[in-house]
């Protein structure tokens, strides 16, 4: 009963972490983990899709793109689980295991946006940062972790907000198949 206490303690902790944007980023202590253990961990509260995006053409991932680029084989191995929460989350899988995240946060205020680009600079340092007309790319590199964030500014007020986040181990794996 004791290792029955220890898993459910851990996979609420594992929620409470990945679900909570103030909390800082575990993503270290997660990258790696097995899907049907992810699924287990859910809330059941929380209603989520799981997809294969070879399956789905009008969806569009640069993580997902990245690792079909670097191995054409790989997208067979690719399983999204898409959270239906705010932002809403995809928790990407590669051979069963978690390397991806990427948090659509849609349209949302300039001073949101600001304030997500601090929040990731206090927990990941400064970004290298690319411009490109009214896109702006932040990349941050922390331990085996890289976040990417895109900012697509709409008008004075508005842009379109993504947040990719992936473990760099996901090479490790493309490259030893």
């Amino acid at each position: 009963m004791n290792s029955f206490l220890k898993t459910i303690t851990g996979l609420i902790l594992f929620l409470i972490l990945i679900l909570l944007p103030e909390i800082s980023f575990p993503y270290e202590k997660i990258w790696g983990t097995k899907y049907n253990i992810f699924i287990k961990s859910l809330d059941r509260k929380i209603e989520y899709t799981e997809f294969d995006p070879s399956e789905k053409p009008d969806y569009k991932n640069r993580i997902t793109g990245f690792i079909n680029s670097l191995n054409s084989s790989a997208g067979k191995e690719i399983k999204i689980v898409r959270l239906k929460i705010t932002p809403e989350t995809d928790y990407l899988f590669y051979g069963g295991r978690l390397c991806g995240i990427t948090e659509n946060r849609g349209e949302i205020k300039i001073k949101e946006g600001e304030k997500i680009l601090k929040d990731l600079t206090l927990k990941f340092g400064n970004p290298e940062t690319d411009k490109k007309s009214s896109l702006y790319i932040y990349t941050f590199k922390k331990g085996r972790t890289r976040v990417i964030l895109y900012q697509h500014l709409i008008d004075n007020m508005t842009m379109r907000c993504k947040v990719y986040s992936y473990t760099n181990d996901i090479f490790n794996s493309l490259f030893s198949d």
